[in-house]
């Protein structure tokens, strides 16, 4: 049976999924408000090469990078951490675990600032450098629709 109304235009499917996921995550949809207030239309450079590398090389350890530092290994953290510390990994350590479900348990009230990249460069007028607030369970659940939604990092996403 044909259908009785015209197929959705790519405008509606777009402001379709953008209800959904702002149902779901407040986040989002402010950071979407955000970059539609910025006038942002396409992904940021930066973002757009690392995409690029996932999709030729699949892994994201083979970037160039600029300096390779070496960091301290300690059995403890410091009391006074100013410097980068490798802890060494110690028995019945629960770290691995530590995923967004545990910040999210954890310190899901803890507000943050939410930054496009980390650190941010200091005196650039890129408004993905502005931060935005949120709470650590907010964070958390954006990640994961983020992570649903293009789970290979593409580009065009």
């Amino acid at each position: 049976k044909p259908r009785a109304e015209p197929w959705p235009t790519l405008e509606e499917d777009v402001a379709k999924e953008m209800q959904s996921t702002s149902r779901s995550s407040p986040l989002l949809a402010e950071l979407r408000m955000q970059l539609a207030a910025d006038r942002v239309t396409r992904a940021p450079s930066d973002y757009s090469s690392f995409s690029k590398h996932l999709s030729d090389k699949g892994d994201p350890r083979q970037l160039p990078v600029a300096e390779v530092i070496a960091v301290q290994r300690a059995r403890r953290a410091p009391e006074d951490l100013t410097a980068p510390v490798c802890v060494e990994k110690q028995r019945g350590w629960k770290m691995r675990s530590w995923g967004m479900a545990f910040w999210s348990y954890e310190c899901g009230e803890a507000a943050c600032e939410c930054f496009r990249q980390y650190p941010p460069s200091t005196g650039s007028s890129d408004p993905g450098q502005i931060p935005v607030r949120a709470r650590v369970d907010e964070l958390g659940k954006y990640i994961n629709i983020l992570h649903d939604m293009d789970p290979q990092c593409a580009e065009d996403r």
